[in-house]
């Protein structure tokens, strides 16, 4: 599955497909309305020893991999694929947290 998301986040590196992303309406609207809902009622954007914006940044780009997901996902046989493939939001953050890779954000903001 991690190669998977690493194939979601560099085909966002080519222009063309994030601007086909971005022009794409979201496929999941009430699933990102309440992620940004709960990080701001958990306040984890200000406690995360972030300054706000490069938080806003580092969550802006969380929700694009989670949105080019699916597409590279759809390469796959369904019969590889697990239930928790269709929540993409929630696979990114739990790659990010669970292999320490969100420290990527303090590594730009230093």
């Amino acid at each position: 599955m991690l190669n998977e998301r690493s194939a979601a986040a560099t085909a966002l590196c080519q222009p063309e497909a994030l601007e086909a992303l971005l022009a794409a309406p979201a496929p999941a609207p009430r699933a990102e309305a309440f992620y940004l809902r709960a990080l701001i009622h958990g306040h984890a954007l200000a406690i995360g020893g972030l300054p706000i914006s490069l938080a806003l940044h580092d969550r802006a780009v969380r929700v694009l991999v989670a949105r080019a997901l699916p597409l590279v996902l759809a390469t796959l046989p369904p019969a590889e694929l697990d239930p928790a493939c269709a929540h993409p939001l929630a696979l990114v953050e739990a790659m990010l947290r669970g292999h320490g890779l969100d420290a990527y954000a303090h590594d730009v903001a230093g």
